[in-house]
């Protein structure tokens, strides 16, 4: 068993005082013998998939998930059949220890998902990105919230059962082909009153269905920018917005910048 470094290929790397930013992508197939970090380790599944095995627990781990180890957690990886990538911060004590004055219990693995957190994901990979004199002191903020983010759903999950057609409703709109579907489709093929999907949706977890479905069109959004052709205004159209002007103003509430801006910051990571 070692102490082990980022393990893959690097596509990035930048040390700041108190944390390290590694995007590292996996081999398909590929495993990592039982080993661990010296620092705290954050690490969000950007695409791809994998299994972590830890002494009593084993978590199956898909994109956007979102994983805490603490520092020398001894653990394994089996990266499967699309390989992983991966964006990892290696965190110091002196940092983990300011969130721990919080009450945050940072002593244990977290193994969460995506839920509420797609823009802090795309904001901070924005930021490392742009890496100018601002980025370390936002990427601090964006870290802190999502730390906060995880506890506080964790809480809310724990206080109160979630109902069953809750969780359908989530699975309904992950899976759905159609970005642009509406909170009254899912509230309709559910057969739940709209105001009561609403409400119940937003107790547990604080965020209500539609601002929940405009983060995966966000997302949908940002892959058509990066990986298709299609002019603005013609991505405009496809995801259901008046004009350019309401597609630059629903983009830049989000993540900070216009799509054009978007596209020019992450043109070299594909």
């Amino acid at each position: 068993m070692k102490n082990s470094c980022l393990f893959g290929k690097v596509n990035y790397y930048q040390k700041y005082d108190n944390f390290t930013i590694t995007e590292t992508v996996y081999p398909p197939n590929s495993i990592l013998e039982p080993h661990s970090h010296k620092n705290h380790l954050l690490s969000i599944v950007l695409s791809g998939s994998l299994t972590e095995n830890y002494k009593l627990e084993t978590f199956n781990d898909k994109s956007k998930s979102i994983i805490f180890k603490p520092a020398n957690e001894i653990h394994s990886n089996i990266f499967h059949k699309q390989g992983a990538k991966c964006l990892n911060f290696e965190l110091s004590e002196k940092w983990i220890e300011n969130l721990k004055a919080y009450g945050l219990d940072l002593n244990k693995i977290i193994n969460t998902d995506k839920l509420n957190n797609d823009s802090i994901i795309t904001r901070l990979k924005n930021e490392y990105k742009l890496n100018d004199k601002y980025s370390k002191l936002i990427m601090e903020g964006l870290l802190i919230e999502l730390f906060a983010n995880i506890f506080r759903n964790e809480e809310i999950k724990d206080k109160d059962k979630r109902p069953d057609w809750l969780l359908k409703a989530i699975t309904m709109i992950d899976s759905s082909e159609n970005v642009n579907i509406s909170v009254k489709q899912v509230s309709d093929a559910l057969n739940i009153h709209l105001i009561t999907f609403i409400k119940t949706f937003k107790k547990h977890f604080n965020i209500t269905p539609g601002e929940y479905i405009n983060q995966k069109k966000l997302t949908a959004i940002c892959n058509e920018l990066l990986e298709g052709n299609k002019s603005l205004l013609d991505i405009s159209y496809q995801f259901n917005f008046f004009d350019q002007s309401h597609f630059n103003k629903f983009f830049k509430k989000y993540l900070g910048v216009t799509p054009s801006e978007y596209k020019r910051l992450n043109k070299n990571s594909y």
